[in-house]
């Protein structure tokens, strides 16, 4: 493992001390300080530093322009998540999100340079604006994604803790149902711009590249069958046609939709041809 990729796992860690601190507070355990919003959000801080820093590393240039690899891909989610939650907890305080969020993307953070790099299905190299925009635009689309699918399983959590009233550490610690539906469809509403501002640079880029437009590939049917459920789930909740709890099942499918699209088949093609 190389200097930089360590810094993965260092973030990780650190992500899972601002884990820990939370749930330590949520059961009424000692804490090294009366409030510890300061000192999680200073965890966090360091975890993206360490992720940004090491995310700068693993994508060397090439005559190609910049290598953009599964692990950065990967960084790159964990970083714009916990990025968003970090500006989130600074602006509304502490909440029940980070309980979730935190160990995952930590224990993302440290599997990641365990992801495979050599392949070229593992890989890509862009000099291109447009492609480079689409990738930027795609990741954040992502990364909002997960949030709506984290607040979709809180919802789900505390829909059926309240009735079966059994109330447990976690769910004293999430915010109000109404919150929680309020930022998930926020998030529904963000990702649902976000990507689709990245399929249309896409598909403008593989004009400018190849002339035509490659639709049939997975990644592009995968992008549009993702967008077209989050615009299905916006519309159901404006009218209120459906119920939330149905809403929050389909923001899940929308997130595994495009973790599939964006992760799912590079790594099965980098598995395949080491």
């Amino acid at each position: 493992m190389s200097a930089t990729l360590i810094l993965f796992p260092l973030a990780g860690a650190v992500s899972l001390v601002a884990a820990w601190l939370l749930w330590a507070r949520a059961l009424d355990r000692p804490l090294p300080t009366k409030e510890p919003q300061p000192l999680i959000a200073t965890c966090v801080s360091i975890s993206l530093f360490f992720t940004l820093i090491g995310a700068i590393g693993a994508a060397p240039s090439s005559p190609l322009g910049i290598r953009f690899t599964l692990i950065d891909a990967a960084a790159s989610a964990s970083f714009l998540v916990q990025l968003i939650y970090l500006i989130g907890l600074l602006r509304h305080g502490i909440h029940g999100l980070g309980m979730i969020l935190l160990p995952v993307t930590g224990l993302a953070l440290i599997l990641t340079p365990l992801l495979p790099t050599g392949h070229r299905g593992s890989w890509l190299e862009t000099d291109s604006w447009l492609e480079a925009s689409h990738l930027a635009l795609s990741m954040s689309a992502y990364a909002v994604a997960t949030l709506s699918a984290l607040h979709a399983v809180m919802h789900l959590l505390l829909d059926r803790a309240l009735k079966a009233k059994r109330i447990h550490p976690l769910i004293r610690a999430m915010p109000p149902l109404t919150d929680i539906e309020r930022h998930m469809f926020a998030q529904v509403r963000g990702a649902l711009w976000l990507l689709g501002a990245g399929i249309l640079t896409g598909l403008s880029w593989q004009w400018v590249a190849w002339g035509h437009f490659a639709l049939l590939s997975h990644k592009v049917l995968l992008s549009f069958l993702a967008w077209i459920l989050l615009l299905i789930i916006a519309l159901a909740h404006r009218r209120g046609s459906w119920r939330n709890k149905t809403s929050s099942y389909l923001v899940i499918g929308t997130y595994l939709t495009m973790l599939l699209a964006y992760f799912g088949s590079r790594f099965i093609m980098a598995e395949l041809h080491p």
